[in-house]
């Protein structure tokens, strides 16, 4: 009964030894001592494991997660959409220009990016949607020459 509950938390442990079979003289409380003072150290062992590699829960690991990321070259929104599981993203627009400076260069470049999610990228149709708003007056654009954002 007891060294059922033992094997469970300590799977090296080994209630009864050869000396023990052979003498049958020992109290039954001795041995019962015995394999609850191992017990005692197999969970001394999990407890001194448990405090050396604590266990993160979920919104933890994300805030980690995205502490690590922020100081990458990846945005606020590019790290929200890659560790929130949700459909839509309010997209910035450098990572508009982002996406329509990587999708005009490579379209397979694109998707491959986009579909491995090796860099979260607005979706063809944020990027279609933004072209269509773009308006462009004739002459010498002075704000691209000087560097501002088009959108």
């Amino acid at each position: 009964m007891l060294t059922e509950d033992i094997d469970d938390v300590c799977p090296d442990f080994q209630g009864d030894n050869e000396q023990d079979k052979g003498c049958q003289t020992e109290d039954p409380l001795l041995e019962e001592n015995k394999a609850l003072r191992n017990r005692i150290k197999c969970l001394e062992e999990e407890l001194k494991n448990a405090k050396e590699h604590p266990v993160l829960s979920e919104k933890e690991k994300v805030k980690v997660a995205k502490e690590v990321l922020s100081k990458s070259a990846w945005s606020k929104q590019q790290i929200n959409h890659l560790l929130d599981d949700k459909q839509r993203s309010r997209w910035s627009s450098e990572d508009i220009v982002l996406g329509l400076t990587i999708r005009g260069l490579s379209k397979k470049v694109y998707q491959f990016l986009r579909a491995k999610k090796l860099l979260p990228l607005p979706g063809l149709s944020t990027l279609k949607q933004h072209i269509r708003s773009f308006t462009c007056s004739p002459g010498i654009q002075s704000n691209i020459l000087d560097g501002e954002s088009m959108l």
